[in-house]
Formats: C-alpha cells, structure tokens, sequence
C-alpha cells in the first residue's frame, strides 16, 4: 500500500445506545467501524513499513467482516468508499452493498455500477391533446394562440403528428412557421418530425421552418 491518500467511510443505521447481539449483523457493523477507525487514524503516519504492515492487517479484517456479512441473513447495508476511485458494487445475501477503491485494495466481486435507466419522455395523452388543441382553435388572434401555444409546450410532450395538428390551427404560414418553432422542442419523436412539413402550402413557409429548428 502506497502513501497516496486513504479515506474509508462506513454508512450503517444502528440505534443509538443499542447493544447487538455477538452474532448480529449489525455487530459485525460495529465492528468493521472500530477497525474503519483504528485504520484512519493510521493515515498520517503511513510513511513507515511498520505503520504499513498494520494497515495492511486492518484491510484484511475488515475484509473478512465484510465476508461474513455475507453469510448472514438480514438488512444491513454497509457502503464503504475512498474517494478518486473506480466504484463497483458487490450485493451478499445480508444486502451488503460494497464500494471499493480499485487503486488499494479491491473485492474480486466487484461489478461495475451500472447508471440508472432514463425514463424516456412520454406524449401528452390523446385527452389532454384535445383540450390543448380546442384552447388554440378558441383564440381569435395567432398572438393568443401562440400565447397558448408556448405555455402548453413548457409542460407537455407531443408527438410530431399531435404538432402537426396544432400547428394546423393558425391560418399563416408564418403563423405555423412560428408554431412549429415552439413545439419542435417538445416533440418525443423528431425522427418523424418530416410530418409536420405536409402542413404547409408554401414551400417557402417549410423552408423557413427548417432553418429555425435546423432539420
């Protein structure tokens, strides 16, 4: 082990005041943070072979506490980390979750930590649409529909074919020019927003569209 910094934090929920049993869980916990402790404050001091042959020993009992959280059966969740390192995760039967820096010691079950999926963004349903489009066909004048127009596309998705439609609802083309323009980034398919341009009766008009949304 090298003089490059160490920090290990343990995470665990145990009761204040509480007094596990020997063979709990939560002791094994306990017990990994005394050693956790005892491991940092030997840090500074690291610069000796006797200092590191003791860190040394420190990582091999935690790592066997950790093992034998393994075994058991329970809810604990134990996260230790050392921060400027690769981050994995290795899951036992206790629900042990365990992070280790990849450049010290590491777990050979460590797994890379796969990113949470990203929800895709879902079209405003066909309901909605309808009152959004009445509201639009209601207005007089392109300002109020426009007007409508940008305050629904700030809290709603649309399909290129529902943008179509609404565009479809202002009688100019430079209306729709500018409607297209405000619902272009709100649309959850642009790959299909080609659609949109069947709209116009003037070619000039789809062009001007295309330069502002650039497709």
């Amino acid at each position: 082990m090298t003089r490059s910094a160490l920090a290990l934090a343990l995470a665990l929920a145990l009761p204040a005041g509480a007094t596990p049993p020997p063979d709990s869980p939560e002791r094994v916990i306990a017990d990994a943070r005394a050693e956790l402790e005892a491991l940092d404050n030997l840090v500074d001091d690291a610069g000796s072979r006797a200092v590191q042959k003791e860190i040394h020993r420190k990582v091999d009992r935690i790592d066997a506490l950790l093992r034998r959280l393994d075994a058991m059966q329970g809810s604990a969740d134990v996260a230790i980390a050392v921060p400027g390192a690769a981050v994995g995760t290795r899951a036992g039967p206790g629900g042990v979750v365990v992070a280790i820096d990849a450049t010290g010691f590491q777990d050979p079950g460590l797994q890379p930590t796969a990113e949470p999926p990203v929800a895709e963004p879902i079209a405003t349903d066909p309901a909605s649409f309808d009152r959004i489009l009445s509201s639009v066909q209601r207005e007089s004048f392109s300002d109020q529909k426009l007007a409508i127009l940008r305050s629904a596309a700030m809290d709603h998705r649309f399909t290129s074919a529902q943008a179509a439609r609404l565009m479809d609802a202002f009688d100019f083309g430079q209306d729709q020019v500018e409607a297209g323009a405000i619902l272009y980034p709100a649309v959850v398919d642009p790959e299909n927003w080609y659609q949109v341009y069947e709209v116009f009766d003037f070619s000039s008009d789809a062009d001007a569209l295309r330069r502002r949304v650039g497709r």
